[in-house]
């Protein structure tokens, strides 16, 4: 029988792309490990592994070229040739020519001549001679579109495509799962009217026939009752099982992305002359396919950008008491459901003056918006300034940086396609962290489902922070919206039926439910009649006509084929933390030398404190906490300070008292506002030098606009 390569190629292809990779990071580790016996030997079986492989295969070309890697390797294993910079760049480039090898072996082709240089290099014994002028790297390339999965002993690679719609073909038998369950309801409903017949019919006189009919009505009905509760059950439960071994399927290790990265960070270390110590884990997290291709091209921006802007020159690192090697981590983990990536570096911090210049001076953002983030930067502010295309913190455009066209694509991957958040951590000189949170898969999810009227409604249920229940009574008018009090913080409510635009409005005769979101350091408390359940749900996409509706990233189809909105938290908090303030004219002009400065950690209580002040004329700042407020206070005279009491950096009673020992600030109004109700704190409230104390718990507008203006006139 003739030997038959096509059935072995696809096994090959996919063992020798694995060894290619290890090949790959393997070669950058050893230039930071060169006396690793172990890796050394790794390097060299992988090699060794691709050329017995290919031969046997009759891949003449891919087997040649791979004997020339094992030699070079051999020589570094037997100590005849030294692990330099030279010999890890030519080894490099051979991996990359081999790869353009086996892809035409993938596709039958012929494979491209190696280029001279690479060849001599290969051949040659010294490490100098060996040099040669690498390619330009660093750029994404196509991901392979199979899944390979191992069954026993042979590995069966799937075209992602069929994958997919396999998939498709389970969404519909879960749809139709639910209508199952939703004919079993209907069969109970009958079989009650049926049963109050037949009481009917044995109080009243009804032909003997009739009655006959009526009773075997009566058990065909529980037959198909019985019927339909062991088929809904077993489909429901063989449905389940499909649905999630399908998934798994479709879940690739983080790896395929990480993998590339050491090589990245090694080129473009490079390229910008600077020595960086990059650092992984959590490889092995899975994520849906589809996922996992968007990540690509996003992870390397981030990482790029860590390198290029975050990390300093090893100059200027010495100049600030820091290692002259820089050093960048990625991480993956699980965290409630979610995978959540994690860049971090030790670089100089983001530059957010040099930015918020930018932004204004190009019409980006008014003046007054790029004051107040400069004085509280929330993570939301900064993601906003590096997201927005044509923003840059460099000072001249170069081939590799400055035009501001790089990080809009994060946005537009993570949080537009793909449903996942991203927030900023950073401090000058200290480095930043970016946090990026995704779902494990794009088809399904768990969620809550709310009703508000006739209205339902599912929202994500990784966005839930707590789920309360309040008086109608509790809730307090802020300005022109409405917020409740919960423990630190006042919180916006979100009225779903004007959202909606429904028309729904929901029930005050109930206790109304509030659903704490949260999104970044920003939350809002959706009002609800009741919440209905939680669930794994398929999420579909928004048709194209309604796909830029703000309030709803996607939608659930129920067994009666009705259309359940999944809400987009992200945009609710959003919209929470907007300006809706009138200010009346006539009040702005009588008190527009009056300026109070707003002091709270929580972003929500101070824009609600912010919007009840501004509405009656007073000129507003806001702080984050008690430091920033000092430093403000110093550069600015206030008419009157509202602080709350906890605080990280300085408390509001710190704050307080050295505000006193200023002497602009001896006689300046100063209202401590505090969940904090005990005398005692009262009493140390009176001590630090406040003039007045309002418990959150109490806390209404009139009660702190009366304050203010009592003490200012």
């Amino acid at each position: 029988m003739a030997f038959d390569k096509k059935k072995f190629l696809n096994r090959f292809i996919e063992e020798a792309r694995k060894h290619l990779t290890s090949l790959s990071n393997g070669l950058v580790a050893l230039e930071h490990q060169p006396d690793d016996t172990e890796l050394i030997n790794t390097l060299f079986r992988g090699a060794h592994t691709i050329k017995g492989s290919s031969n046997m295969l009759n891949l003449t070309e891919v087997s040649n070229f791979a004997h020339q890697i094992e030699n070079k390797l051999s020589g570094i294993r037997d100590g005849s040739t030294a692990v330099t910079k030279p010999i890890i760049d030519v080894l490099l480039q051979a991996v990359d020519h081999l790869t353009l090898l086996i892809d035409a072996a993938e596709q039958e082709k012929q494979g491209p001549a190696a280029d001279e240089a690479l060849t001599t290099a290969l051949a040659a014994e010294d490490a100098q001679e060996g040099s040669i002028m690498l390619k330009e790297t660093g750029e994404t390339t196509a991901q392979d579109r199979r899944i390979s999965f191992r069954q026993e002993k042979d590995i069966i690679v799937i075209k992602a495509e069929k994958l997919d719609a396999l998939i498709q073909l389970v969404t519909g038998l879960y749809s139709m799962n639910q209508s199952l369950e939703t004919c079993y309801k209907e069969t109970g409903i009958i079989a009650n009217l049926i049963e109050q017949l037949q009481i009917s019919g044995r109080e009243s006189v009804l032909p003997y026939k009739t009655q006959q009919l009526i009773n075997s009505l009566g058990i065909q009905s529980e037959k198909l009752k019985e019927i339909l509760s062991r088929d809904r059950h077993t489909v429901s439960t063989l449905n389940a099982e499909l649905r999630d071994l399908l998934f798994e399927l479709r879940l690739v290790p983080i790896s395929l992305v990480f993998d590339k990265l050491p090589r990245v960070v090694r080129e473009l270390s490079d390229n910008f002359k600077k020595r960086i110590n990059f650092t992984m884990s959590g490889e092995e997290t899975e994520l849906d396919k589809k996922i996992v291709d968007m990540l690509d091209e996003s992870l390397i921006q981030i990482v790029r950008n860590a390198i290029d802007h975050g990390i300093e020159s090893i100059d200027e690192r010495g100049k600030n008491g820091k290692s002259s090697e820089g050093n960048i981590s990625l991480s993956a983990s699980y965290e409630h459901g979610m995978c959540v990536i994690t860049i971090t570096d030790d670089g100089a911090g983001i530059d957010v003056e040099k930015l918020l210049e930018k932004a204004v001076s190009r019409g980006k953002m008014t003046i007054s918006a790029a004051e107040e983030i400069r004085r509280n930067p929330t993570s939301e502010d900064l993601c906003d300034l590096i997201f927005t295309p044509g923003l840059s913190s460099r000072d001249i455009i170069t081939d590799v940086s400055g035009r501001g066209v790089g990080m809009d694509i994060v946005r537009e991957n993570i949080i537009n396609h793909l449903k996942g958040s991203v927030s900023i951590l950073t401090q000058a000189h200290v480095g930043t962290i970016f946090t990026i949170t995704l779902p494990i898969n794009t088809a399904i999810m768990n969620t809550t489902m709310i009703k508000t009227g006739l209205l339902t409604i599912a929202l994500p249920s990784h966005a839930l922070y707590e789920v309360v229940q309040m008086e109608a009574a509790e809730i307090i008018q802020v300005v022109n919206r409405t917020a409740i009090r919960l423990r630190e913080q006042i919180i916006p409510i979100i009225h779903l039926d004007e959202i909606m635009k429904q028309g729904t409005l929901v029930d005050s005769s109930k206790k109304p439910f509030f659903l704490i979101v949260r999104s970044g350091s920003g939350f809002v408390a959706i009002l609800a009649d009741d919440v209905l359940s939680q669930e794994n749900s398929l999420i579909y996409s928004l048709p194209a006509h309604i796909q830029k509706t703000p309030w709803v990233a996607g939608c659930i189809i129920t067994g009666t084929y009705s259309i359940i909105h999944l809400l987009n938290t992200r945009q609710l908090v959003r919209l929470a933390q907007q300006d809706h303030t009138i200010q009346p004219a006539e009040q702005k002009m009588h008190k527009e030398a009056i300026r109070i400065l707003v002091v709270d950690d929580s972003i929500s209580t101070r824009d609600i404190e912010k919007s009840i002040l501004e509405s009656h004329g007073y000129d507003v700042d806001v702080a984050a906490d008690g430091a920033i407020a000092l430093k403000m206070a110093r550069e600015v005279v206030y008419g009157a300070v509202v602080t709350d009491i906890e605080m990280p950096n300085m408390d509001g009673f710190t704050l307080t008292k050295n505000l006193r020992k200023e002497e602009k600030y001896h006689q300046t109004p100063i209202i401590l506002v505090s969940s904090l109700d005990s005398e005692a704190d009262k009493m140390k409230g009176i001590s630090s030098g406040a003039d007045a104390y309002i418990i959150k718990a109490a806390f209404n507008q009139d009660k702190l606009v009366e304050t203010i203006h009592s003490l200012i006139n």
